[in-house]
């Protein structure tokens, strides 16, 4: 016996140690050792800029954590960027961090991809645990790092990744609590699932998952409770991450009225607000354009079919994993619907809807793991193949999204923007100079990337009469052009006599003598 525990614990390293490593060569056959050092670009660019303004506001000023700042100034009557959106927390953490070692763009990154690998490696260990069959563990632990989406993401600046990585911890502590009935594992549970959708407000599916089976086991007899043996006082970890989340946004909407400026659209975007033709535009969208990056045809439509097989074997498994085979899936389309409007360009939309996926994998390698012919190495080593397939798609679209029409605003305007902020020293414009930054439409992207407040086209429409004239009369110094086609507009050649700089694309103005 105690040879045989021996062996499965020597395997068990094995395993994981073969996990991490393949884990991190697929780092590098995704190039993820060069994108990381990347600056912002690429699909969504200007939702990343956003995310690591308020990064760079809470690193370089004395802001405390409730009083988050972006570059753009669109509050306090166009005089301050003090506005929130989602709960800052990775953001003052990795600010905390660059007061450590220094502000690193690749830092931001690795935490990102930290917690999502720590998030792989807990879904391995739970999958070997139930499925008893370390191929299938893998498949399980590695499909969402076979899904350009998710990677793209992973080892990126937006919050979606990190809040669902930790979903996925309190997953795994909800099953350490399933098998020993300790209550920390419990607590340690809600303290993810809390986070996680205190971050992102879609990532807390899971939350009211796990919530409803709390209900239901309050109307079971104490014998048949598999989860909350001992119900006491267990609905208070519950009622206390909504009244956390439930203060946060009331706060955040409060602090964006107060300032009256936001960043951020805190709200649904629900389908029933579309008209039949526009319904069918954003589902084209998804399907031509989304899809293809999120998960190749195999996985996305084979996913689809073994859903519908484990509906029609629910007596092969425990009530709770049925309860989540419906729950969980029935959740994602709820949330398809309530944010619907976004799913035809925001690809990151879609990440939530990755916990379904997984588990229906999960649960349909527990289904057969008795019938010898998922046994057969042959059939493993399918599976196994099937997975290195969508490996290899995955980093054709990794590839692919830097790379042509991605990466040309950056490449043609904005890379040398992210040059600027040494430039703009050598000719005396300080951190806290204010400048006008076009041809930008994003909230903070060209700002971000100089590293200096101000305004840009997203919240001014400098081609009308006088709002040049107000926003240098509400601070801004400089006219930072990254396009030169643009000099040509009537509006905004009374304001190019002064020239400062010329850097690659990118031209400077003194506005001062407007003042």
């Amino acid at each position: 016996m105690k040879l045989l525990q021996r062996a499965r614990l020597s395997g068990n390293k094995y395993g994981t140690f073969l996990f991490v490593v393949v884990f991190a060569g697929l780092c590098f056959f995704y190039s993820l050792d060069e994108t990381m050092f990347f600056r912002p670009q690429s699909f969504h660019a200007w939702r990343q800029a956003d995310c690591l303004s308020i990064t760079q506001n809470y690193y370089q000023s004395d802001n405390n954590f409730w009083t988050p700042e972006i570059h753009n100034q669109l509050s306090d009557n166009d005089l301050s960027g003090k506005t929130a959106g989602e709960f800052p927390l990775l953001y003052y953490f990795v600010a905390m961090l660059w007061k450590l070692i220094g502000k690193s763009e690749f830092a931001y990154r690795l935490v990102s991809l930290l917690m999502a690998f720590t998030s792989f490696l807990l879904i391995f260990r739970f999958s070997r645990e139930v499925i008893q069959s370390t191929v299938y563990s893998f498949f399980a632990g590695l499909l969402l790092f076979a899904s350009a989406v998710y990677v793209f993401y992973a080892a990126n600046f937006l919050p979606n990744v990190p809040a669902l990585s930790l979903v996925f911890i309190g997953w795994f502590f909800v099953w350490k609590f399933y098998k020993s009935n300790a209550d920390k594992y419990f607590l340690l549970a809600m303290l993810f699932f809390g986070l996680g959708f205190l971050i992102k407000v879609s990532s807390g599916i899971s939350f009211f998952a796990l919530g409803g089976w709390f209900v239901i086991e309050l109307f079971l007899n104490k014998e048949d409770r598999v989860l909350f043996k001992r119900p006491v006082g267990k609905f208070i970890p519950f009622v206390l991450v909504i009244l956390a989340v439930a203060g946060w946004y009331g706060y955040a909407s409060w602090y964006n009225h107060f300032h009256d400026g936001k960043y951020t659209f805190n709200n649904v975007w629900p389908v029933w607000e579309l008209s039949f033709g526009e319904i069918i535009t954003v589902l084209k969208g998804a399907s031509s354009f989304i899809r293809p990056h999120y998960l190749e045809s195999s996985i996305f439509y084979g996913t689809a079919v073994l859903w519908v097989y484990l509906l029609f074997s629910f007596k092969k498994r425990p009530l709770i994993l049925n309860y989540l085979l419906v729950i969980i899936p029935f959740g994602s389309f709820i949330y398809f619907l309530m944010w619907f409007q976004a799913f035809d360009v925001h690809d990151y939309y879609w990440i939530d809807f990755y916990p379904a996926i997984i588990l229906v994998w999960i649960l349909f390698f527990y289904t057969v793991r008795d019938i010898p012919f998922f046994s057969h190495w042959l059939v493993k080593m399918a599976f196994l193949a099937l997975l290195i397939y969508n490996i290899i798609y995955c980093q054709k679209i990794m590839k692919a999204r830097y790379e042509g029409w991605p990466v040309e605003p950056f490449v043609n305007h904005m890379q040398a923007v992210g040059e600027l902020e040494p430039v703009l020293l050598n000719i005396s414009i300080e951190p806290g100079d204010k400048v006008i930054s076009i041809p930008d439409y994003s909230i903070n992207y060209s700002l971000y990337l100089m590293n200096r407040k101000g305004f840009c086209n997203y919240n001014s429409e400098f081609e009308k009469p006088g709002v040049m004239t107000d926003r240098i009369a509400k601070g801004a110094k400089y006219l930072i052009i990254n396009d030169s086609l643009i000099m040509e507009k009537r509006w905004l050649k009374p304001y190019l006599d002064y020239p400062l700089k010329t850097y690659r694309n990118v031209k400077v103005f003194d506005l001062r003598p407007y003042q």
